[in-house]
C-alpha cells in the first residue's frame, strides 16, 4: 500500500496544474472511473489538491466550490453555458457526472446558480453510439457500467426538470432497468412528465 501512494505521488508530481485539472474533469465521463484503480486517482487528486478547483468554473462545478463558482458568474454569467475541458461540456454536465468527495455539499445551489445564468437543462452528450447522455443520467447513474447516484440525485433531478428538462428519457428508462427490479425513477419521471409523449414515444418505436 505504501509503494502504491509514493508511485501515485511520484505521477501526481510529474504533472502540471492544467493537467491535472483535465484529469480530474476527464474523470466525470462515466466509463472512465470504471478503469481500474482510476476511483482511488481521481479521489487523491482532488483530497490533496483542492485548489485544482480554480482552474475554471468547470472545475468549481465538479469540486462543489460554491464560492468558486459565484466568482466565475459575478464575473462572466455567460460562462455558465460555456463548453470548456477535455470533454467539451458545460460545467452542468462535470456537476452531475461527477463524484469527487465532498463536491455534492453546495451541488444543488451551485446547479441552481448555473441554470439561472442560462445552462442548458437539456444538454447532452452522444456516447458514440447515437445515444444521448443527458443531466438526469449524469445524476441518476446506473447503466451497463453500474454507476453509483449522486447523492443529490433526486433533488438534481427536479430541478432539472423544473428547469425544462423532458422527464420522459429513452436512455435514463434503459440503463435504470439493468439494475434491480424497481420503478422508483420510472414513478418519479412519469409523474413529472405527460403520459401522452410516454405513449407516443414507445409505441413508435
Amino acid at each position: 500500500a505504501a509503494l502504491k501512494e509514493a508511485l501515485d505521488d511520484l505521477a501526481l508530481a510529474l504533472r502540471s496544474h492544467a493537467e491535472l485539472a483535465d484529469l480530474l474533469l476527464h474523470s466525470a465521463k462515466p466509463w472512465e472511473s470504471d478503469k481500474p484503480g482510476a476511483a482511488r486517482i481521481f479521489s487523491r487528486i482532488s483530497t490533496r489538491m483542492p485548489g485544482l478547483s480554480r482552474h475554471s468554473l468547470h472545475t468549481a462545478a465538479l469540486f462543489g466550490d460554491l464560492d468558486e463558482v459565484k466568482r466565475h458568474l459575478a464575473r462572466n454569467p455567460a460562462a455558465a453555458s460555456e463548453v470548456g475541458g477535455p470533454l467539451d461540456w458545460q460545467p452542468l454536465q462535470y456537476l452531475a457526472y461527477g463524484r469527487l468527495p465532498g463536491a455534492q455539499v453546495h451541488a444543488v445551489e451551485i446547479a441552481r446558480l448555473l441554470l439561472e445564468a442560462g445552462a442548458d437543462p437539456n444538454v447532452a452528450f452522444d456516447d458514440g453510439w447515437g445515444n444521448p447522455f443527458t443531466l438526469l443520467n449524469g445524476v441518476i447513474g446506473q447503466g451497463e457500467q453500474d454507476r453509483s447516484e449522486h447523492p443529490c440525485a433526486q433533488d438534481l433531478a427536479l430541478l432539472f426538470i423544473a428547469a425544462g428538462k423532458e422527464a420522459f428519457d429513452t436512455q435514463v428508462n434503459y440503463d435504470t432497468s439493468l439494475g434491480p427490479d424497481e420503478t422508483r425513477w420510472l414513478d418519479l419521471l412519469w409523474s413529472r412528465s405527460d403520459p401522452a409523449k410516454w405513449h407516443e414515444k414507445i409505441y413508435a418505436r
